[in-house]
């Protein structure tokens, strides 16, 4: 018997469809039990990681956050497996945002940048010191990125602008963060923002960062979103001159990352790259010129 073959005894499961899309590497199913749930499998290394995210997910759930509720957790102990429960949201996600009017597409950004203001109430229990991890961070990933052969359009003037503005990321604190917020992680329908869910790369730190994936990968097909998350949650120039340097060392982390596990979307990603440097100005202006009239 295989530790799937366990999971539907033990949970009376008939059938488990394969869950697609996204780019986390768990296995992931959803199935029907008169309800709509979801089915993740991790390896059981990655258990203190995941009890801590099943805690945490109970927490928002408690104060009102639109987050699948946890169902279950247990082990497939004989096969080195941990694996959770959760309820389905039902809804649309990503791109089919577009099919909706400019309104609504910012009304959905206002919801969420409202929902993005809750889960970042709950603070770290512990001081974590920002300018030391990202300082770290970015000088690991910009020489894996030399290592690499990679390139970047700009490149000295982008690592000179994030080693000239590291100095603004002392004294940040830090609190839960969603990890991956953004609309391929929301879900929403003609009336509205209905939830959130995926929240693999949860964890703590500036909650600025917590911008960075909308302001690239969202705003690539719905500025309105993007714009109505940031008036959502009350966002201002001050961090908006964080979230700048955040997006700045991204770029190189996108790059490595693109062509370390997705090759072919290099193309795509240059893309993504030329936007991001074009809202900026090259990094020149402090609020991108989207915003630049409301901040």
């Amino acid at each position: 018997m295989s530790y799937i073959d366990i999971i539907k005894k033990k949970h009376g499961i008939k059938e488990l469809l394969v869950l697609e899309g996204g780019y986390s590497f768990d296995e992931k199913y959803h199935y029907y039990n008169e309800n709509h749930f979801v089915l993740k499998i991790h390896n059981i290394s990655e258990k203190n990681k995941i009890l801590d995210k099943v805690s945490r997910m109970e927490e928002l759930y408690s104060i009102g956050v639109k987050c699948p509720r946890v169902i279950f957790y247990g082990f497939v102990e004989e096969f080195d497996k941990c694996y959770t429960i959760f309820s389905f949201i039902e809804g649309e996600t990503g791109d089919a945002v577009t099919k909706y009017s400019k309104e609504l597409q910012y009304k959905i950004g206002v919801s969420s940048g409202k929902e993005l203001k809750l889960i970042h109430s709950i603070e770290s229990e512990k001081e974590i010191d920002i300018f030391k991890v990202f300082t770290k961070k970015f000088e690991r990933i910009y020489s894996e990125f030399k290592e690499l052969s990679c390139s970047i359009i700009k490149e000295n003037l982008i690592v000179e602008f994030i080693r000239n503005n590291l100095y603004i990321l002392k004294d940040r604190k830090a609190q839960f963060l969603h990890g991956d917020f953004h609309l391929e992680n929301s879900v929403f329908d003609e009336n509205g923002y209905i939830g959130c869910y995926d929240f693999n790369r949860c964890k703590y730190s500036d909650y600025v960062i917590e911008f960075e994936r909308a302001s690239v990968f969202s705003r690539s097909f719905s500025l309105e979103y993007v714009i109505g998350l940031f008036d959502g949650y009350g966002f201002t120039k001050d961090e908006f001159i964080v979230l700048r340097l955040y997006l700045a060392m991204g770029l190189f982390n996108s790059v490595v990352w693109t062509y370390k596990y997705y090759p072919e979307q290099m193309d795509d990603n240059d893309s993504l790259i030329e936007m991001i440097l074009e809202d900026y100005d090259d990094f020149k202006l402090e609020v991108p010129k989207y915003y630049s009239k409301r901040c």
